[in-house]
């Protein structure tokens, strides 16, 4: 009997575990979209104009097609 009340108190820590590293994780996400949205941004600022342009041009367009597909179903 006491062997269940045992893994009861498992199975709530490994709930309560896995809920406390999600937030976390998703703290770490939250943080680290900026910084990596600026080091492109950066990074694009080294290139030469015409290198830059396509590689912008393919960007948004990939954007675009990721939302329109995102919202088509």
């Amino acid at each position: 009997m006491l062997e269940f009340f045992g893994k009861v108190g498992d199975l709530i820590s490994i709930a309560i575990n896995f809920i406390v590293n999600m937030i976390k994780s998703l703290v770490q996400l939250t943080i680290m979209v900026p910084r990596a949205f600026a080091a492109i941004v950066e990074t694009l600022g080294l290139f030469p104009p015409f290198i830059t342009v396509p590689i912008i041009a393919f960007l948004g367009i990939t954007l675009t097609i990721a939302i329109i597909n995102r919202f088509s179903g």
